[in-house]
């Protein structure tokens, strides 16, 4: 059996492949966000919880469930996606998870009564289009930093943390490599879609080891549902009803004295209440990079693409990715 993990950088087109691609493979079991997203948040977001925990406990529990829905389905492939397994946004101790990732595969590998073989597929996206998506999509990002200029700012002061630490693909792709080992490890590449999108998915679909190929998919879609090539990228917000808003405003003035109240039914009740009040609106568009911002941003990232580069075997800068020149070497230099 071959287990295939995908992952990725937010707005890599992960849900295309979700609904597109993966989903579409008649020889292929398809768990989307783990199956189940219970066990997922108890074994793999570590960061919601305060108390100090054995978390390779929980990851045999989510382990043993996960092998139950695998031994029933009798297939030969399974592809398991989850955007926010190693994402660099929100609660996930990103870390953990890789290693939490790895705990997983020891312990199937352990349980199983067949060979069973891993990979893991991860989606990267050049930074400077990734950032403005990020920051558009994502309304509690743009809602604490209202202007994009001011977020770029936090993020040259702050490099390590956010999105902008895990931009930095050459050092994920180094710990990946050194975990699950190097031919079981995937980068591709998110602007190659614009480019081939046929030979990229057909790329994809050779790595999971699928028998179908593209010609047999439904695969035409629009890729970048929150760009117009006129207008932007549109930056999402959202509003409130007046009950929806008091409980927030309450809930964030004293944070931390609701921990203890998170697991009972009033307060799920009224996180329910407030998630279901949201309405989403279009605050306005971001279309370019201000220039002044273009230089700092290129230095952020120069070092690690044209490490990366050579990581891959890819010319980067044909992807727009500063500095990701493929020097192809000699043969006195090898």
């Amino acid at each position: 059996m071959v287990i295939i993990f995908h992952t990725g950088y937010h707005k890599t087109a992960s849900e295309y492949l979700r609904k597109k691609i993966f989903s579409q493979l008649h020889d292929v079991l398809y768990l989307d966000q783990f199956y189940t997203k219970n066990f997922y948040r108890k074994a793999f977001e570590q960061a919601i919880h305060k108390q100090p925990k054995n978390s390779s406990l929980l990851i045999s529990e989510f382990a043993d469930y996960f092998l139950k829905k695998i031994k029933a389905k009798k297939k030969d492939i399974v592809v398991v996606s989850s955007v926010d397994l190693i994402s660099y946004h929100g609660h996930n101790d990103v870390e953990l998870n890789m290693v939490q990732l790895l705990r997983l595969f020891r312990y199937l590998q352990d349980n199983y009564d067949e060979k069973i073989e891993f990979k893991v597929m991860m989606t990267i996206r050049n930074q400077k289009s990734a950032l403005k998506s990020f920051y558009s999509f994502f309304r509690n990002i743009n809602l604490r930093f209202n202007t994009f200029s001011k977020f770029i700012q936090y993020g040259l002061k702050n490099q390590h943390e956010m999105v902008f630490g895990g931009y930095h693909y050459d050092l994920v792709l180094e710990d990946m490599r050194m975990l699950y080992g190097s031919d079981n490890v995937r980068f591709f590449v998110y602007e190659k879609i614009n480019k081939d999108v046929k030979l990229y998915l057909q790329d994809i679909l050779n790595f999971i080891g699928t028998k179908q190929n593209i010609e047999q998919l439904d695969y035409t879609q629009k890729v970048n549902v929150n760009s117009d090539t006129k207008k932007g990228h549109r930056i999402r917000g959202v509003k409130y009803n007046p009950i929806a808003n008091l409980i927030l405003k309450i809930y964030r003035y004293n944070e931390q004295g609701f921990t203890s109240f998170k697991n009972t039914t009033i307060f799920k009740m009224a996180r329910l209440y407030v998630v279901k009040s949201e309405k989403i609106f279009i605050k306005g568009s971001l279309k370019e990079i201000p220039q002044e911002l273009i230089p700092d941003i290129n230095n952020m990232y120069r070092n690690s693409n044209e490490r990366l580069s050579q990581m891959l075997g890819i010319d980067l800068e044909e992807y727009g990715y500063i500095g990701g020149r493929l020097e192809v070497k000699n043969d006195k230099d090898i």
